[in-house]
């Protein structure tokens, strides 16, 4: 878990555990403390930490479950336009649709928790429209954390949008790596329009 870069015997696993729980609320946070035993890893000992958490949130066993899946942060991109997150915490799920044009979209934001076994059935919240004027921090139920980087987010959307109009060639020209799940969402659609065009 401790960046290549970083001299890695001047930090001790304890260390990485004490800085990933003070920046990073997925992993823990929330004022725990998690000691890592003797001869064990940050990533085990956080993973055992979030193992207890999460099943004392859900009322159900999560022994079974991986370090991945109580510590990643991991997104699945369903065609076309939904992107649920994997794994035991509280699970964020996104989709996108046209609103109410081709040069805006409908960002809908939701948050799934684990309810214990014993626990009534909840009835499902109404959805709540933001104006375009109002920040993510207005949404209620949405973690302060959460709302801060979708604010980040949408700072830097306009200029996106403004440089994807740009281009004095009339094309999109994607990044070879970085951009290449961009680039197989649009050669899958162009195929699905090609069925029916």
């Amino acid at each position: 878990m401790l960046s290549p870069h970083l001299d890695q015997s001047a930090r001790s696993q304890q260390w990485v555990v004490d800085e990933i729980l003070r920046f990073n609320g997925r992993a823990g946070g929330g004022g725990q403390s998690v000691e890592v035993p003797a001869g064990g890893t940050a990533r085990a000992a956080l993973a055992a930490a979030n193992r207890a958490r999460f099943a004392q949130m859900s009322g159900r066993d999560h022994s079974h479950a991986t370090d991945a899946e109580v510590l990643d942060a991991f997104t699945y991109n369903v065609f076309p336009n939904f992107a649920p997150w994997g794994g035991f915490a509280p699970n964020i799920v996104y989709r996108w649709r046209p609103w109410p044009d081709q040069d805006s979209t409908l960002m809908e934001v939701r948050l799934l928790m684990r309810r214990s076994p014993d626990a009534p059935k909840r009835p499902a919240p109404t959805m709540r429209f933001l104006a375009d004027d109002e920040p993510w921090t207005a949404a209620e139920g949405l973690p302060a954390s959460l709302a801060g980087v979708f604010e980040q987010d949408m700072g830097n959307l306009p200029f996106v949008q403004d440089g994807l109009k740009a281009s004095k060639s009339g094309e999109v020209n994607l990044g070879d790596y970085q951009e290449i799940r961009i680039r197989h969402f649009h050669r899958t659609l162009d195929r699905y329009l090609a069925r029916f065009g």
